[in-house]
């Protein structure tokens, strides 16, 4: 529920080692584990930001699949690809669908900005329509293009609109985690973003949060994000994998990246409305 999320599309994390190498796995993580419990204490909040600031590249493109399942088992699947940049603490998105025919040339664009006094501006490109389409704030809390992750999921969240809680640490895929609890400071954060309450599950070899949970405006467990399929790219740590499984809905969308790249000077241009409008040249 931080500034982290806006960028955990494409970031990710968790090792998967099976077959002959299950043993050197089991060997790592014990070193793993026991390095991580020798760390000194660190304020809940620190963490938060540590995970906010990690490094993630100046810009970004990867290609997306996602991965739509119902409650029957039934998927729908899409073809996306995505674009990021950074501006300072700011940052700008975009993503054009690809596949299938019923999505192709639909365009979303969100500008992320780090001052808490301004909302991210949103946009939504419908080819049937023809029209570029602003995201209201209170429209915000919808669902995105029927998954599991709302238009607020999709922007900013600023790491001084929550307080954090240490609820202890959890072993998972062999490194030791922070567990941490964020409670939005008001109610119009709780408004704003449709969630009362979030935890949050930090890896601190890498800083990257590899599990979320979020709750509703009335504290019920709604779904859960987890974060797979970690490897270097550039130098940057990147996880290529993100699950969100909705209990309430009973859906669960699976995103997973592909030819991912740093780095590469991305043209401000395709972060424009027009360029949403004309597409992919």
């Amino acid at each position: 529920m931080i500034r982290e999320f806006k960028k955990s599309m494409m970031q990710k994390i968790q090792q998967i080692l099976t077959g002959t190498f299950l043993a050197a796995f089991f060997v790592v993580s014990m070193f793993n584990t026991i390095a991580l419990a020798e760390l000194p204490e660190i304020d809940a909040k620190q963490v938060a930001v540590n995970v906010d600031e990690r490094e993630d590249g100046d810009d970004e493109t990867a290609e997306l699949e996602m991965i739509l399942i119902n409650d029957k088992g039934q998927e729908r699947n899409r073809k996306v690809q995505v674009y990021r940049k950074d501006y300072g603490k700011d940052s700008k998105m975009v993503m054009f669908f690809m596949e299938p025919a019923d999505v192709k040339d639909t365009g979303f664009l969100s500008w992320n900005y780090d001052d808490e006094s301004k909302d991210d501006d949103q946009w939504l490109y419908l080819p049937a329509l023809k029209k570029v389409r602003r995201i209201s704030s209170s429209k915000k809390k919808d669902y995105f293009m029927g998954t599991d992750f709302t238009y607020e999921d999709m922007g900013d969240r600023d790491v001084d609109d929550y307080t954090y809680k240490h609820l202890g640490t959890e072993i998972l895929d062999g490194i030791e985690c922070y567990h941490l609890e964020m409670t939005p400071k008001n109610d119009d954060i709780v408004k704003k973003t449709g969630y009362g309450r979030g935890e949050m599950w930090a890896r601190p070899d890498i800083w990257m949060g590899i599990k979320m949970k979020f709750y509703d405006k009335k504290l019920k467990f709604l779904k859960e994000l987890t974060l797979s399929d970690v490897e270097q790219i550039n130098g940057i740590w990147t996880a290529k994998t993100m699950t969100m499984v909705n209990e309430q809905e009973k859906h669960k969308t699976v995103f997973h990246f592909s030819n991912i790249t740093y780095n590469s000077g991305l043209d401000d241009d395709i972060f424009s409305q027009r360029r949403l409008e004309k597409g992919i040249q």
